[in-house]
Formats: C-alpha cells, sequence, structure tokens
C-alpha cells in the first residue's frame, strides 16, 4: 500500500519541531500504518497520544476516538497495521470533519500538553487518501499555456504540497521539479511523464522540501516546475502548451 507522511518535522532545517498537537487532515478519515516519534516532559511519566475527529484543536476533556500511552523523556513507534480511523466509534458513523493528533496528560479526555510536554511525532498513512495542509497558496492555473511555472523562488523554506499539470504537446515530455531554475543539461530532483493530451495530478503528502544541489555544492531549495522534451535532464521544449497550477506551505 502506497503511503504519504505528516509530520512536525522539518526535513529542509532539520529542526524537530515539537508540538502539542498535529492536523492529519481536514475532511477526511485516514488509514494509519505508522505513529512514531519521541515525547518531551517528565522523563518516565505515563502521557497519551490521542486521536480526534476534527481538523482544529479539540476542547479539554474532550473523549478521543483512540488513544496510545508513551512515556516522557523516551521515543515510540506503533505499527498500527491499516487503523482505518473511519471505524473508531462502535459501529458509528464517524462524520469526515479531518483528524488531528494530541498530546495528552490524562488518559481517556484530553488534558493538552502545555510547556515543555511536547512531542516531536510522524504519522504514515494511506497514500490512497487525500490528506490537505492548512494554508496552501495556490500558483499557476489550468487554462494558461505555459513552459514553466515559478512556484516559489530560491532560497525558499516553503514545501511543494501538490499539482495539477495537463501535456498539451504533441508528443510525450516530462515534467521536472528544480530548486532553482535549470540550466540545460540539469538533472531534476524529480519527474513525471506525461503523453500527449494526458493530464496529472500529484499529491506529495503533507508538503515535500526540495533540496536541489549544483556542481558546486550549493543546495536551491526554490520549487520550480519545467517541462522538457527529455528524460532524466533538463532540455527546453521551445513550446507554451502545457497547463500547470501548483499548490504550497
Amino acid at each position: 500500500m502506497p503511503t504519504q507522511t505528516v509530520s512536525t518535522f522539518n526535513g529542509l532545517t532539520q529542526a524537530a519541531g515539537a508540538a502539542f498537537s498535529l492536523i492529519l487532515t481536514t475532511n477526511t478519515l485516514p488509514t494509519i500504518t505508522r505513529i512514531s516519534g519521541y515525547c518531551n516532559g517528565v522523563v518516565n511519566t505515563q502521557y497519551f497520544l490521542q486521536l480526534f475527529n476534527t481538523s482544529v484543536a479539540p476542547a479539554n476533556a474532550s473523549v478521543p476516538l483512540y488513544e496510545q500511552q508513551i512515556l516522557g523523556g523516551d521515543g515510540f513507534t506503533f505499527h498500527t497495521l491499516g487503523l482505518d480511523t473511519s471505524k473508531l466509534s462502535n459501529g458509528t458513523l464517524i462524520p469526515a470533519n479531518g483528524l488531528i493528533l494530541c498530546l495528552s496528560t490524562t488518559e481517556g479526555v484530553l488534558t493538552l500538553g502545555t510547556g515543555a510536554v511536547t512531542m516531536n511525532v510522524e504519522v504514515e498513512l494511506d497514500a490512497t487518501q487525500d490528506v490537505f495542509p492548512l494554508n496552501q497558496v495556490s500558483v499557476g492555473d489550468t487554462s494558461s499555456d505555459v513552459g514553466s511555472l515559478l512556484v516559489v523562488a530560491d532560497p525558499s523554506t516553503n514545501r511543494l504540497v501538490s499539482f495539477n499539470v495537463t501535456n498539451g504537446h504533441n508528443a510525450t515530455q516530462y515534467l521536472q521539479l528544480f530548486g532553482k531554475v535549470p540550466a540545460a543539461g540539469d538533472v531534476p530532483v524529480q519527474e513525471w511523464q506525461l503523453k500527449h493530451n494526458t493530464s496529472l495530478k500529484q499529491f506529495m503528502g503533507g508538503g515535500y522540501a526540495v533540496l536541489d544541489g549544483d556542481a558546486n555544492y550549493v543546495i536551491h531549495t526554490g520549487i520550480y516546475l519545467y517541462a522538457s522534451s527529455t528524460a532524466g535532464k533538463y532540455t527546453a521544449t521551445g513550446f507554451l502548451d502545457w497547463f500547470i497550477q501548483a499548490f504550497y506551505i
């Protein structure tokens, strides 16, 4: 099963990003395959990871759909073997209001962590279900003919969330992702092949931080999408016949 990850960890800055809660989805109830991380707080004190059917922080005393006990000052990993969060209410239909993971100091009801009681956490979800990070910014559209799209200029701390593209050229071409404006022959960070008049909607999990090194060992962190006539390296197509829309956070 393909998976995607939502995390408090910032892959660009290598910062752990301790938090009291983590929004997993805003309008779906995904299957969870793994929860792992580290619990800050008082060493050897019991805390609780709790899941709630909402995309905003629930009030204290709210009853979770699901919880796992963890210890302060210790790491944790739970392989949940396909935890279907739509079936956590004993057969009662759960509205698709989203899902949030919270760190609680009490069992059975939420007492949200405060101060140093935080978590560094990563949650692996079924990638066949959409997860929508909040506060996305849209760039480009699906009606203007272009050959490339500048999503965010280099340098950047932003992350690519998703894109919608159509290859309107009369031959197979390639959408390529770079961290800078590419020169001819540059190798992309990622690449997607599209045949003539085909479209692709690509979702990048909780957001993809682009890290694009050059020949001088400089890391570029912008978000640039370019159409190329060759696979594996950038070759300008010479035409403006792609439609590209992207979303970032």
